[in-house]
């Protein structure tokens, strides 16, 4: 892949979540990004930009992942890649199952399982278990769900990954709630809760408290499942999360009403109405509409429940879940005799009876494959038991030789194992020295790696400011955008050198000023005046805490003087000097322009910005006007490291 494939990745990368904050949706976006994207040369980069995609819109607009999912799709065919055509099930699985269409994601997840378990990628088959253990618990199947979650759970124990292993625990209290065990489901929720703390996870945690008041709701705990309700939702307004904020105004919605705030409970359920609508989950929006239509059997609306209880049923049409069907046809029974349409209510309470009927022997089947298994797994634990005694018995007789000859091995060997002990202390201490000098130079890789990243991060950003300047008529925004970038271009300079030096704290002075101020000619002396910038730096280096801010300022003060010194001349002079005298560092950006009114300018943002920096040196300046104007600054604070005197 070549530069410029990587740097438009990295585009894509910041693209990608603005999009997602910002609602990217209209299909001429979405076909201007594609011909963009045509433009990556290797196909796994572009494959894997589209299935990123794809990832971020699972769950917030399932249609449009199911767009990048074929796209995607069409790539790994055009390539003939078989690990790519059956990675991309994952994504058409995940967006099936936020649609409800809960079949088709079964059948993506069990390709994409098989294809990873012959090529035994045990993270990847983790994940799987995770998502088909969602599916199966949304269409009812708790004890399969219960045993794909409790393989997932296994695998991200063996892989460390501490994340899914709290989305895991967390989802098992959900299905031992479905199994009303509510007990147990609080239990694993609170060891999900504190994974999620750990790891910092404000959507993870927002999910534990949300179920856990649940099960406070369920155990008629009303005031404590509203508290935590409450601070459910705010962790998700926080984190801008539609699913979970659809179920979060649902679930409020329903407390209020369960405790007779009525008007709240209304307001709440229409809020979850309108996300789940933007979502397009045709089961979350069918419960909220359920949820809405009992509200207005409540109040004596009899119209407008049917209305809601019409639009849940078409829906459900498209979703295979008896216990929704079995929420409407009640409310439709209920509805029909509040508007004392009897015969219609009549009906629909013979189907409520009928669908019972199969909740039921639903639930008995269910009861007797859980008796099954655990019949199957004390089976089992008895034969292992068993078979351990007969080792015991055989260990047993095997005992005394083996006591016998290890002694007499022991007095043997006695001398030998002495020095080989040396030896292998001497071997080992060896080996402890290499390892410790690989880590120490892995360490400073990864340090030179993480300066590298973020002065490439800082160059998109500069050269993403300059793109949109170029789009920029109006002065003062156009001006804020050259400012802005050359902010950013003069820290990009600093991770430069701490990338390209064998010094990775430490900035040499002069090479940074050198290029910080070419940079600035090359930015601000547009008008092709004659204006020169001289340099008398002191061969030293700063420690980057120190220089980041103090590169800010000296930025600062010499765009000052490319915008306002020289209006009205032909060119001038810009001389910049640091130099260390006393213990003190003294930094000095002096011009012979036209002079300026200092106190003017203290209300700009370039002003504040250096008094904030000056602030965080410690540091004093002092403006002196005369022949132009010039502007000292000391620093009595400051971390040095004197540097090899240039040669030649």
């Amino acid at each position: 892949m070549n530069s410029r494939d990587i740097l438009f990745l990295a585009a894509l990368s910041m693209f990608t979540f603005g999009v997602q904050i910002s609602s990217f949706g209209q299909d001429s976006e979405f076909d201007s990004l594609r011909s963009a994207l045509e433009t990556i040369s290797d196909h796994k980069s572009k494959f894997k930009s589209i299935t990123d995609l794809a990832w971020a819109y699972s769950r917030s607009d399932p249609p449009r992942s199911l767009k990048y999912s074929e796209w995607a799709r069409e790539l790994a065919e055009q390539e003939n890649d078989e690990d790519l055509l059956a990675h991309v099930n994952y994504y058409f699985g995940t967006a099936h199952k936020n649609l409800g269409n809960y079949q088709k994601a079964l059948n993506h997840f069990a390709t994409y399982h098989d294809f990873f378990l012959e090529k035994e990628d045990m993270q990847k088959i983790c994940f799987v278990y995770y998502q088909t253990g969602i599916v199966k618990m949304q269409m009812g199947n708790y004890l399969g769900a219960l045993d794909d979650f409790l393989n997932n759970l296994k695998l991200a124990r063996e892989l460390g990954l501490k994340g899914t292993e709290a989305n895991t625990l967390s989802v098992i209290a959900t299905v031992h709630s479905k199994m009303k065990n509510f007990n147990k489901a609080i239990a694993y929720n609170e060891e999900a809760l504190a994974i999620f703390i750990e790891l910092e996870d404000k959507n993870g945690q927002g999910q534990c408290i949300a179920n856990n008041a649940n099960y406070y709701s369920v155990l008629n705990n009303l005031d404590m499942a509203d508290s935590m309700y409450r601070e459910g939702l705010a962790l998700f307004e926080e984190t801008g999360d539609s699913y979970m904020l659809g179920h979060s105004y649902f679930n409020l919605g329903e407390l209020q009403i369960l405790k007779g705030n009525l008007g709240e409970g209304e307001s709440f359920i229409l809020k979850s109405i309108s996300m789940r609508q933007d979502l397009g989950h045709q089961k979350d929006l069918a419960e909220s509409y359920v949820g809405l239509g009992n509200l207005y059997v409540r109040k004596n609306e009899g119209q407008k429940a049917l209305l809601q209880f019409q639009l849940a049923m078409g829906l459900a049409e498209a979703v295979s879940s008896l216990e929704l069907e079995k929420k409407i046809t009640g409310g439709l029974a209920k509805t029909y005799e509040l508007l004392t349409d009897f015969q219609k209510s009549a009906q629909y309470y013979k189907a409520l009876n009928t669908l019972s009927d199969s909740i039921l022997n639903q639930e008995i089947t269910q009861q007797i494959s859980e008796l099954n298994i655990r019949f199957e797994t004390e089976l089992k634990e008895n034969q292992i038991q068993l078979l351990q005694k007969d080792q015991l018995i055989t260990k047993r007789n095997q005992s005394l030789f083996a006591a016998a000859a290890f002694l007499f091995l022991m007095a043997s060997l006695g001398i030998f194992i002495l020095y080989k002990n040396r030896k292998r202390s001497i071997k080992k201490l060896e080996e402890k020295n290499g390892i410790i000098s690989k880590m120490l130079e892995e360490k400073e890789f990864l340090i030179k790696e993480i300066h590298h990243r973020v002065k490439n991060n800082l160059q998109i950003i500069s050269s993403l400011l300059q793109l949109q300047s170029r789009y920029v008529d109006e002065p003062l925004a156009l001006a804020a955008l050259t400012e802005g970038e050359s902010r950013v271009r003069s820290m990009s300079i600093i991770h430069h050198h701490l990338y390209t030096e064998s010094n990775l704290s430490q900035v040499n002075v002069p090479q940074y000023i050198d290029n910080l101020c070419s940079n600035l000619l090359a930015s601000y002396n547009y008008k092709n005046l004659d204006i020169s910038i001289e340099k008398d730096i002191d061969d030293i280096a700063l420690d980057v805490s120190v220089m980041i801010p103090l590169g800010l300022i000296i930025n600062e003060l010499i765009t000052n003087a490319f915008k306002y010194a020289f209006e009205g001349k032909d060119g001038g002079k810009i001389i910049v000097k640091i130099k260390e005298w006393e213990d003190k560092l003294q930094v000095s950006v002096r011009d012979n322009g036209i002079g300026f009114d200092h106190k003017s300018t203290k209300a700009g943002f370039g002003n504040r910005l250096i008094q904030t920096f000056l602030k965080k040196l410690e540091a004093t300046s002092e403006t002196l006007l005369g022949e132009g104007t010039e502007i000292q600054i000391t620093l009595d604070k400051y971390k040095k490291e004197l540097i090899s005197r240039r040669t030649g």
